[in-house]
């Protein structure tokens, strides 16, 4: 699904993909880490602070289109090909 959101490859410009393996393993397993932080690191480590949390979440949105992008379009008059790029917040 993603890549039909990707910005098409023009002018030596590629879009990158929002996946990557870090995000997924964060994605994956965010939720499990949440629940079990307190049992298993929190007298090492003290509690999770909820900053953490945001910004785990954070990233995992990160470049994801579903959660926002910019359309860009060519509008100069001349230009022969109206080009559009999809580009995601970030």
């Amino acid at each position: 699904m993603a890549r039909a959101l990707d910005a098409p490859t023009t002018g030596g410009y590629r879009a990158r993909s929002y996946r990557n393996d870090l995000k997924d393993i964060v994605e994956d397993h965010l939720d499990e880490l949440v629940r079990v932080y307190d049992e298993h690191f929190r007298s090492t480590y003290g509690p999770l602070h909820p900053r953490v949390t945001d910004l785990l979440e954070r990233f995992v949105r990160c470049g994801d289109p579903h959660f926002g992008f910019l359309r860009l379009k060519c509008c100069e008059p001349d230009c022969e090909e109206k080009t559009e790029r999809l580009v995601p917040y970030s």
